[in-house]
């Protein structure tokens, strides 16, 4: 990864490099008709309750909750390359000697590293569940980015909070380590 692409990252404070891409442009496209055929059935569903006077029934809402569902999926899908900035007041050469330090004493893979980008994995139940995290090197800052990655051709989009629970984790060994 070059150094002006990171700064676009930075400057745009989410990963739009294709190399730290997942497929997600399939995935929303997939999504977004889901939430259209959502949308529609909900209104089918309340028009039909509105002018028939009866209850409504167990499917409209199940129907109701799945649209929510997949609402929730397409803001995922928005929201997983986000950067979070952590200011470690070190040049970048110190960032990186604290970055490989943390990921080590976490117990996560390094598998890629050069001048401004360490990428590492990690998993949780014998490989069931992987996770990358990229870390964007600059003086004075790193931005972090932890996603889920999948194991087969499908991946779930989001994991109730545990990229965000890898990031504070590994901001805590920053803290632990730099103060």
């Amino acid at each position: 990864m070059k150094k002006d692409q990171i700064d676009r990252d930075i400057k745009a404070g989410k990963l739009s490099s294709k190399e730290f891409q997942l497929d997600t442009f399939r995935a929303v496209i997939v999504l977004s008709w889901l939430f259209v055929l959502t949308v529609a059935a909900v209104a089918i569903v309340v028009w039909d309750w509105l002018h028939s006077k009866q209850p409504v029934t167990e499917i409209s809402i199940v129907g109701i909750l799945v649209g929510v569902f997949f609402m929730v999926q397409l803001l995922s899908f928005f929201r997983e390359d986000r950067l979070t900035s952590i200011e470690t007041g070190l040049n970048s050469e110190q960032n990186r000697q604290l970055i490989r330090q943390c990921i080590h004493k976490l117990g996560w893979k390094l598998t890629h590293e050069n001048t401004y980008v360490l990428v590492a994995y990690t998993s949780v139940w014998s490989r069931l569940l992987e996770q990358q995290i990229v870390v964007l090197l600059e003086d004075e800052h790193i931005h972090v980015n932890v996603k889920h990655i999948g194991t087969s051709r499908g991946r779930f989009p989001y994991l109730f909070g545990l990229n965000q629970r890898r990031i504070n984790q590994f901001m805590e060994k920053i803290k632990e380590k730099h103060l």
